[in-house]
């Protein structure tokens, strides 16, 4: 019963030492995407607050025109606007990976393991 109890201990260890390995790269991978969404917002951010000046500089040419009568021809040149600006889905495609395939262990075998210790990683998540 002694030797038994040892080797269970034995997996359960690996099993712990296995979890807190995956959940240290996942924080650190969850970091850098923080920081790189954080990134994407300021320059959304910042091209929206670019759009708002450009609109009130296009308002007050047009109050400007109607005021003096003229029909100017002044035209505003569309900007290009860089991929990340318009769609997060760029950014936020690579978020979901499933914990079988992540843990390396098929379905039913990380079942088995919730089981035998006890645990459910659903709850956990």
């Amino acid at each position: 019963m002694c030797k038994t109890e040892s080797v269970r201990s034995a997996e359960l260890k690996g099993l712990l030492d296995r979890a807190t390995n995956l959940l240290r790269e996942q924080k650190d991978a969850a970091e850098q995407k923080f920081l790189s969404l954080q990134a994407v917002v300021r320059r959304q951010e910042e091209h929206i607050f670019d759009l708002y000046r450009r609109l009130e500089e296009r308002d007050d040419a047009l109050r400007r025109t109607k005021a003096s009568g003229s029909h100017s021809s002044e035209h505003f040149r569309p900007s290009r606007v860089p991929s990340e600006i318009r769609s997060f889905d760029s950014s936020l495609s690579d978020i979901y990976v499933p914990r079988d395939v992540i843990c390396g262990l098929s379905p039913s075998e990380l079942r088995s393991s919730e089981e035998e210790v006890g645990i459910d990683l659903e709850e956990t998540v």
